[in-house]
């Protein structure tokens, strides 16, 4: 059985910005994707790392919010927020116009984790 292997940097980054929790966890994170792009032959690039990062902390930020963010539309299913409870296209557009730098399968991929993860 073969491993997953990331075919772009940003798939290195996402893996490691993702598990993120304490300011103090940015410089261990950092030394982690620079020892984790050089194995797979990919350069740093610290702008591309913060955008991410700053992706991520929007999208945790507005999914943190349940009920009051402005993206749910209403819970279907009872008392839990589910992904059906917000208006998701409209969240990945926002994301994409306040970062437009960062691809739409990047924000698509950092959504689902951060979703998952709450």
């Amino acid at each position: 059985m073969s491993r997953w292997k990331p075919d772009r940097a940003a798939q290195v980054i996402i893996g490691n910005v993702l598990y993120e929790i304490h300011p103090d966890d940015v410089a261990r994170s950092d030394r982690s994707i620079r020892r984790r792009l050089r194995y797979r032959g990919f350069s740093y690039d610290p702008g591309q790392v913060e955008q991410l990062r700053r992706v991520k902390d929007w999208l945790k930020e507005e999914i943190g919010l349940f009920g009051r963010s402005r993206y749910f539309l209403g819970s279907k299913n009872g008392t839990y927020a589910s992904a059906e409870d917000f208006d998701v296209p409209r969240m990945v557009a926002d994301c994409r116009a306040a970062f437009p730098d960062v691809p739409l399968a990047d924000i698509e991929e950092i959504a689902l984790y951060v979703y998952w993860e709450r």
